[in-house]
């Protein structure tokens, strides 16, 4: 079923067995193929095979790209701080590489064909597919304030520095209140740095700020839907119904989105189409090495539940 194309959305085993298919050619119907190239996936060693995390979802739409593709993927793990190694790259026996998250670059890795795929890097050298997450953020905050809310708060999981344009969700977040006309007085701008799974005191924290202002917000934009099942807890233990007292909006559209009750309003990221285009232009850049440097930018979209409604 997983090789003629009848289960719609593979889980870590279905990828699992997808890599294993790649890997040993097989085509169906008894047949093996070669395939076309073999190119390495390179992870950060410290992220967890969480099954919803957007690494993972990259990684599963990858592997689905290169069996259509005819490609095969070969996973490396290293060390963010360590960096990416040119040498090892080209010791591998792989044709080129794509990277999931943000690594350190040096001159070398311009070298061997190389992709960046949802990793906001801000190297000029070398090729790119991203998706506009300020464009979901307007779009966000355009349809809140469609639904007739003014005061709409802001969750970010990290203190803002608006000198940094590497994450433009988290760090370019005023500039989208502006554009949709929409005031984005401190106040209503919450952003600190906790460590993974620290977020509970500071959701907490967040909580009783954005209720103690006069007037309150009517609505509040999470940088990502992970923090919603706190937030919806920290609001209904102080008698805040969502949405008839507040509309909420998470970010990404992890599966727990929909399994919230209220089930939550989310912003999607279209993987598939990132994949494929990343795959795509590292097959043109292995082609041709000499190609000119390109970044594709992709748009997400809205995922409308139960969460938002008119104030």
């Amino acid at each position: 079923r997983l090789i003629n194309g009848k289960i719609e959305r593979a889980s870590a085993v279905h990828s699992r067995i997808r890599r294993v298919i790649a890997q040993s050619g097989y085509a169906g119907g008894g047949r093996k193929k070669q395939s076309a190239l073999t190119f390495l996936l390179i992870k950060r060693e410290d992220l967890l095979d969480n099954p919803d995390a957007h690494d993972v979802l990259c990684e599963q739409a990858l592997e689905r790209a290169a069996f259509d593709m005819r490609a095969s993927m070969r996973i490396l793990r290293i060390k963010p701080e360590a960096g990416i190694s040119g040498a090892e790259m080209l010791g591998s026996g792989a044709s080129g590489a794509i990277t999931l998250g943000t690594f350190r670059f040096t001159s070398e890795n311009f070298n061997f064909p190389l992709v960046c795929l949802n990793s906001y890097s801000t190297t000029p050298l070398i090729s790119a597919v991203e998706c506009d997450d300020l464009a979901g953020i307007h779009l966000v905050l355009a349809h809140l304030k469609a639904l007739g809310h003014e005061r709409i708060a802001f969750f970010n999981d990290h203190a803002f520095d608006w000198r940094n344009k590497a994450h433009p969700r988290r760090e370019l977040v005023p500039s989208a209140y502006a554009g949709a006309g929409l005031s984005s007085s401190p106040e209503l701008l919450f952003g600190e740095d906790f460590k993974s799974g620290e977020h509970l005191p500071v959701i907490e924290k967040a909580a009783r700020r954005f209720l103690s202002l006069n007037p309150r917000p009517t609505a509040l934009v999470l940088a990502s839907d992970i923090y919603a099942p706190c937030f919806y807890e920290a609001l209904r233990s102080r008698g805040i119904r969502i949405p008839q007292d507040m509309s909420v909006f998470g970010f990404d559209n992890y599966l727990v989105s929909a399994m919230l009750s209220p089930s939550l309003s989310s912003v999607r990221k279209p993987f598939e189409t990132m994949a494929r285009e990343a795959l795509s232009l590292l097959i043109e850049r292995i082609a041709n090495p000499d190609a000119s440097i390109k970044r594709i930018i992709v748009h997400p979209e809205l995922v409308l539940r139960a969460s938002t409604a008119p104030p």
